[in-house]
Formats: C-alpha cells, structure tokens, sequence
C-alpha cells in the first residue's frame, strides 16, 4: 500500500512540475512523465534518497529527464523548477546530481556491456566456418560441387 501511495505523490509532483513547462505535445509529455519516473524508481533502489522531500525527488528526476529528452530546453526546465517557492535549491540540484550520476553511469555500463557482447560474437564468428573465394575453410568443399537435391 505505502509503494502506491508513494507512486500516486511523485505521479502528482511530476504532473504539477510538468505544467510549469508549457508542453503542449500529450504523447511528449507522457513519455517526460515516464523517463522521470523510471528514474525515481531506478533510484530509490540505487541512492539514498530519504533524505530529499518528495517534491525534491520529483523535480529533480524531471530534472534528470529534461536533460536526456530535451537539452536544449533544460535551462528554462531548470529554472521553472528551482523558481518554485517551496523548493529548497541546494537539495534540489544535490538530488538532481545524485539521479544524473546514477542515469550516467547506467548509460556507461550499458555501453561496455554492448562492447562486451560484440566483441564475444566476434571471437565466437572467428570460430566458425568462413567462406573463402568459394571454399569452406573447414570443410574444403568447392560450392560447384554441391549438386540439388531430387
């Protein structure tokens, strides 16, 4: 029951901080909303975040959101944010940094684990018969010789 709860308040803080920004694009909008949320969720298992205040949490995972889905527009996101009354700055751009390392740092893996798994499909292609001109290395057998069956 407490993880609903929680879910139906960050679903709230997110929806209150998105109406800051003027989108206008539902579909847009809604994948904001999920990027930031996933990042909430990710985080709650990857950061201490007792510490922050909800408000703190969702804003600074749109925050986060803001960055990798819209870059150009972060600053005004940003300062939407930060320019809210309630909010406490420093907790908000401590928290912000907090999610950002853990989103970057789950990027970073998530590329050597690629280059990982490329590079052991390339030792394993090493391994396997190759054709050369019209020859199989393994098996020395001219394709011209290979006659249709029936």
């Amino acid at each position: 029951m407490k993880q609903r709860e929680e879910g139906l308040i960050f679903d709230a803080l997110i929806s209150f901080f998105v109406s800051l920004f003027g989108l206008k694009d539902p579909p847009l909008i809604q994948a904001f909303k999920d990027r930031a949320t996933c990042i909430i969720f990710q985080a709650r298992n990857e950061i201490e975040l007792l510490e922050f205040k909800p408000s703190t949490i969702a804003a600074s995972a749109l925050l986060v959101a803001s960055h990798e889905l819209f870059p150009l527009q972060f600053p005004s996101f940003e300062t939407s944010i930060l320019s809210c009354e309630y909010m406490n700055k420093e907790n908000v751009l401590k928290c912000f940094n907090a999610m950002l390392e853990m989103v970057v740092n789950e990027k970073n893996e998530s590329i050597v684990d690629t280059v990982s798994s490329l590079s052991t499909r390339k030792k394993d292609i090493k391994h396997s018969p190759k054709l050369i001109g019209f020859y199989c290395e393994s098996k020395r057998v001219k394709i011209s010789q290979i006659q249709p069956c029936g």
